[in-house]
């Protein structure tokens, strides 16, 4: 269900034309965190986990109310387990909760290891990616090995270089060099990216089942004639009986 926002006048606006934003109670999803190592397939890490809920955080569309279900609903296994703590636990409560046992202290050189050697999975979009690099570096500026300062340039040039088509990387290398912010890298990559694979749909089993399929009726074809060409020239050795 989309979200609905309602906009109403307050009474007590001195113009009258001033709008409020109110939220439709719609519970905003969040990717799921278990805390289980190796993380599972359809999960992500606590350092991930925890960039989602902030960024929903600093979203003014939901009151804390709905952070605080959305954050229950996204738990399972071991942090669910972790955040029984009654229904007036509270947002920041939960977090310091979930730190205390997932979050590992920030080292620099692994840190840092890291994120430099970070690169885009096969199956994985170039905002996924771009997540995960997020993730990874909030760690080091929670740790103070790094200032905020750098995110930008070090972001860019990261998520251009972890690219994994050399055919997007090749046609956003001069988006690297004219880009001057992140955001806007991001989003030209995603729609070269985008580009990319409408001019190069990916083949469907049916017809890679078909190509199977000839290049079997072919091979079967060549070595049909294969053998009866040798039965051929079996003859023509042996010449006529005697």
């Amino acid at each position: 269900m989309p979200f609905v926002s309602t906009l109403i006048q307050p009474p007590s606006s001195p113009s009258g034309n001033q709008p409020v934003l109110l939220s439709s109670g719609h519970i905003p999803k969040i990717p799921l965190f278990s805390g289980e190592d190796p993380v599972p397939r359809n999960a992500i890490t606590f350092y991930e986990w925890r960039h989602e809920v902030r960024c929903l955080m600093q979203d003014s569309t939901y009151i804390s109310s709905q952070v605080l279900q959305a954050i229950r609903n996204s738990l399972r296994g071991t942090a669910r387990k972790l955040v029984s703590l009654g229904d007036s636990a509270s947002v920041d409560l939960i977090f310091q909760k979930l730190d205390v046992n997932f979050a590992e202290p920030a080292r620099k050189g692994i840190t840092m290891k890291e994120f430099f050697n970070a690169s885009q999975k096969l199956e994985e979009t170039v905002t996924s990616f771009g997540c995960r690099l997020e993730a990874i570096l909030e760690q080091a500026f929670e740790g103070g090995h790094l200032p905020r300062s750098a995110k930008n340039e070090l972001m860019c040039e990261r998520l251009w270089s972890g690219l994994h088509s050399e055919a997007l990387k090749s046609s956003t290398r001069h988006k690297l060099d004219s880009s001057q912010q992140y955001d806007q890298l991001l989003k030209d990559i995603r729609q070269v990216e985008k580009e990319l694979k409408l001019s190069n749909p990916p083949k469907t089993r049916a017809h890679s089942n078909v190509q199977i399929q000839q290049q079997y009726a072919k091979t079967t074809q060549r070595f049909r004639v294969k053998i009866q060409l040798s039965g051929f020239r079996d003859s023509i050795q042996c010449g006529p009986a005697v």
